[in-house]
């Protein structure tokens, strides 16, 4: 049969006009951050100078009123019903459409080839800023369906899995649409959906096949929005200022974040029953989702790409200089941290923010010979740091490595602690940036680049990033850890933390101890968890979830699991905003 998905009767069963409404179509998915307000150190809401508000910009008073108000004591931004923020419309990812067609037929579809790469504006897949989508790509799709569609009725127990009837029975084909429609879109079908699949599947009446007609089911219904995006309408509540999402919606969000691809069918009942109206219901089904093995891998990829941990595999490193450098030791550098990651999650009774100057990790024989430690064995095993100068997130290699550029590493260091670990960006690059001075002999890195500094156009940015980044100067391109540089000066591993009093520090310890004292670590874990999860980047309307969480970290003694919880929890994850304003969305 010809594969036109836009004939009337495809339309009417893919739903609005099929893929071609998205073929050729690039735009903006979230919307981007303001510089809003933020959590300071101690959990409370400041603006970009420091200044206390509430969730809309408000200035507040030294008791938390806003100016000019009539005291209480109490944020009355983050009391009653919180604005849940702006709600993307998104498709799904490439790993969670993988996941998706292979969990619901049992093929794999080989996904990232299908869906344009997230963008690199972002730190998460689940909130990039824009989507392209592609006449190649609908073709994919179209592929994929049509494989999907073999998969289903190929086979004599293929068919009594997913049909369990003969097509010629009364009412086969529409019990079909009904259960393999409620899996595909996480949600019940209406029966006006229904209607136009069973229609559909009436082109394929003179098939010699007589299973046809539910490929052609199969085949729409993967190439249906309805199945690619994420849809969220949600319910109005009394006076439509936010919608509560549906039971199958927050089954859907759910799955997605923490599993990575579409809820079980006992999920799904359970929400169509009201099991997730409540929020007890949604944390407990949080907590037993949390304790199966793809959310473990779920959160590994959290991380992974908090880190940037893929980049890893596009560093190249002079094999004269560098002769430990290989792919094995590529990929023992990323397991290392995430298994140290995996570590402070999933282990009872840990301190998640212990991670950032924790004196243990693991270790492989590739990484035992970077560290100068011996181990029994080739496989990764736990040890301790402590007759070593590392400890904690700051001296992984997978970091250091990722981090390093010749001359300008410490402050590429300085920035990734700065903006992947405090969340806290330096300002934006000038228009048009210094070359640094040139090199003089017997000059060391840090003098050239204190040198740099001296360019007031240079200073703004450089004097937050670059004696952050000089603490860690004894470890080199690959992470080896060494006194003296390749001109034979010692090197110095002196730095400045502003924010710190004092800000004076030696080394990656003292500096350690500097960013966990400042809480702006803690703050920024919660910061890219309340990212993921909500699927777009922070907003000043997420302040007031954030400070919730945060609290609940703190409360529960930094047990991540926890922060996952009270996330969840939360309004801005289980409601909407009135679609009327999404178009306010920044």
């Amino acid at each position: 049969m010809k594969r036109n998905c836009c004939r009337t009767g495809w339309q009417a069963a893919i739903g609005t006009g099929c893929l071609v409404w998205l073929t050729g179509c690039t735009g903006v998915v979230n919307g981007n951050v303001g510089s809003g307000p933020h959590l300071d150190a101690n959990g409370n809401l400041v603006d970009a100078n420091g200044n206390r508000v509430d969730a809309n910009g408000t200035p507040l008073d030294a008791n938390g009123n806003p100016t000019g108000g009539n005291g209480g004591g109490t944020n009355a931004s983050c009391t009653g019903p919180v604005d849940p923020g702006f709600n993307p419309v998104r498709l799904l990812t490439s790993d969670e459409y993988s996941r998706t067609v292979q969990d619901l037929t049992g093929i794999d579809p080989l996904g990232k080839h299908l869906i344009t790469p997230e963008s690199a504006t972002t730190t998460f897949d689940r909130s990039s800023q824009t989507f392209s989508f592609s006449g190649l790509q609908a073709s994919s799709f179209m592929d994929v369906a049509e494989s999907a569609a073999q998969a289903v009725i190929g086979t004599a127990e293929s068919r009594a899995k997913f049909l369990g009837c003969e097509p010629s029975a009364p009412d086969c084909l529409s019990h079909f649409a009904v259960s393999f429609g409620r899996r595909a879109f996480r949600r019940a079908l209406s029966q006006e959906e229904v209607t136009a699949l069973v229609t559909l599947s009436q082109e394929a009446k003179d098939d010699p096949n007589p299973y046809a007609g539910a490929g052609l089911i199969v085949r729409a219904v993967l190439q249906s929005p309805k199945f690619l995006m994420h849809i969220e309408l949600g319910t109005a509540e009394p006076g439509g200022k936010r919608f509560k999402l549906t039971g199958p919606e927050l089954a859907s969000r759910l799955s997605y974040l923490l599993l990575g691809t579409l809820p079980s069918d006992a999920l799904l009942a359970n929400a169509e029953k009201g099991g997730l109206d409540a929020v007890g219901g949604v944390e407990a089904a949080t907590r037993e989702m949390l304790a199966t093995n793809p959310a473990h891998a779920q959160l590994r990829s959290f991380f992974s790409q908090w880190f940037g941990l893929s980049r890893l595999q596009a560093v190249t490193r002079d094999a004269t200089a560098f002769p430990a450098w290989n792919d094995g030791l590529r990929q023992s550098m990323q397991e290392e941290t995430l298994k140290l990651v995996d570590d402070f999650v999933w282990t009872d009774g840990q301190k998640f923010i212990d991670v950032l100057d924790t004196p243990q990790t693991f270790v492989d024989a590739n990484l035992a010979k970077l560290y100068g430690v011996s181990i029994a064995g080739s496989g990764f095993q736990k040890v301790g740091l402590g007759a070593t100068p590392r400890l904690g997130l700051l001296t992984q290699p997978s970091l250091l490595t990722l981090t390093a550029g010749g001359d300008v590493t410490p402050i590429r260091r300085g920035k990734f602690i700065r903006d992947t670990l405090l969340c806290k960006p330096p300002p934006q690059v000038p228009a048009a940036v210094p070359d640094l001075p040139p090199i003089i002999p017997g000059q060391t890195q840090r003098q050239r680049l204190e040198s740099h500094r001296t360019n007031p156009a240079c200073a703004a940015c450089h004097t937050q990033l670059d004696p952050l980044g000089f603490g860690l100067s004894r470890f080199d391109d690959i992470g080896a850890y060494r006194e003296v540089d390749a001109s034979g000066n010692a090197i110095s591993d002196q730095g400045v933390f502003p924010e710190a009093t004092p800000p004076e520090f030696h080394g990656p310890k003292e500096l350690a101890a500097k960013l966990r004292a400042t809480g702006d670590f803690q703050a920024c874990v919660v910061e890219r968890l309340v990212e993921f999860s909500l699927a777009r980047n922070t907003q000043p309307t997420d302040a007031c979830v954030s400070q919730s969480v945060n609290q609940a970290f703190a409360s529960s003694n930094y047990d991540f699991r926890s922060a996952v919880v009270a996330l969840v929890r939360s309004d801005a994850f289980r409601y909407r905003r009135d679609p009327a304003k999404e178009e306010q969305a920044p």
